[in-house]
């Protein structure tokens, strides 16, 4: 969990300070800035689902849905075309290559059923409390806490399931 954690924390600089981005060696479009930014941030939250998948607290029709959700806009479509390759070679484990499949198979439907949703034609300016100062180091602290209590609650599920397999076959449920 904690090499999770920091994977994530890198992550998150590099899309806080932009010049970091290009630490991480060369994305699809590498020029462009913001899909570069945009390509790290829906990693984060792939990587995130694939984390509740393993920690099993994340059920394959639940995954089916944020995926079929992500794959309706552009940013997810783009960025699983880019990662679904390499993220496949990658995967070791059986569970890791049944996430992949699942999401890819959602990915390819996706495709099959049509064009994405387009993204909004402009952006909407900021106004009220978002454009606070001090609204960055908020921001930052709620990322933080929220990273804190995801990987909190995966620790105390994981050891919930560790000590479930530790009883002994015949007190198993009783």
């Amino acid at each position: 969990m904690a090499l999770r954690a920091l994977h994530t924390d890198l992550l998150k600089m590099a899309i806080d300070e932009p010049a970091l981005l290009e630490c991480w060696g060369p994305i699809e479009d590498a020029t462009n800035l913001e899909w570069f930014r945009k390509h790290v941030y829906a990693n984060l939250i792939v990587s995130h689902w694939q984390l509740m998948w393993e920690v099993d607290v994340l059920s394959a029709p639940h995954l089916e849905a944020l995926a079929d959700q992500f794959f309706k806009g552009q940013v997810g479509r783009r960025f699983w075309a880019e990662a679904r390759g390499p993220r496949r070679k990658a995967e070791t484990s059986r569970r890791a290559r049944r996430f992949t499949a699942i999401v890819d198979r959602r990915y390819l439907l996706a495709v099959a059923a049509g064009p994405a949703m387009n993204e909004p034609a402009a952006a909407v300016p900021i106004t009220g409390p978002e454009s606070l100062p001090g609204r960055e180091a908020v921001k930052g602290r709620a990322t933080v806490f929220a990273v804190g209590v995801v990987l909190g609650a995966a620790a105390v599920l994981a050891g919930r399931r560790r000590g479930r397999d530790a009883c002994p076959p015949a007190s198993r449920g009783r």
